[in-house]
């Protein structure tokens, strides 16, 4: 090889090398930004008032789940497939009054009731905080009304996304009784 086609690849490696750390940085960024913009334990949005000043995280529970250490993550991540069983029924559709957990086993029928916002995600200012799923990013996505009564999924700049009923939003969509929704590998029902 020559002195030039040597020196481009030396180039392009370095200019390779950049763009990786400034995509970790970029995430990093992210990452510390969500937790900046999170609210206190016991001030999260959606959580009831009748809890009292003292209170921590109403939502957060004491079972093994929560206290669990992280588990090695696969290489990649990929949504768990979606059976359709989670699809809304016709006759089904009305106002979203909670969430309950079906997966993972050790959380499932766990409630959470819907009342005006919540954040989910692993940071500890979140209404319901799932700590030992790492394809949970620490501000992953937010259920609110809107003016006219409507329940929204929103998500919040996740690396991994959220998915209703399967499909990955982008955008703030309507959810409805029967739904399910797929943050990492924990997956809730509207009901």
């Amino acid at each position: 090889m020559t002195d030039n086609v040597l020196t481009v690849l030396k180039f392009a490696f370095l200019a390779l090398l950049y763009l990786f750390f400034l995509r970790v940085l970029w995430v990093v960024a992210s990452e510390v930004r969500a937790q900046r913009a999170g609210v206190q334990p016991g001030n999260a949005p959606g959580a009831p008032a009748a809890m009292g000043a003292g209170a921590a995280n109403p939502y957060a529970d004491a079972s093994p789940y929560a206290a669990a250490p992280p588990a090695a993550p696969p290489a990649t991540y990929q949504p768990l497939p979606f059976s359709g069983a989670g699809k809304p029924k016709k006759g089904k559709r009305g106002v979203v009054a909670r969430f309950v957990i079906i997966e993972p086993r050790e959380r499932r029928g766990q409630a959470f009731p819907i009342s005006q916002e919540f954040t989910i995600g692993r940071s500890s200012g979140c209404s319901i905080q799932i700590l030992n799923d790492t394809f949970i990013s620490s501000l992953h996505c937010r259920v609110y009304r809107d003016e006219a009564g409507n329940t929204l999924l929103e998500d919040l700049g996740s690396t991994n996304g959220t998915y209703l009923n399967g499909d990955r939003i982008r955008v703030p969509k309507p959810i409805h009784r029967g739904d399910r929704v797929q943050i990492g590998g924990t997956i809730v029902e509207a009901q």
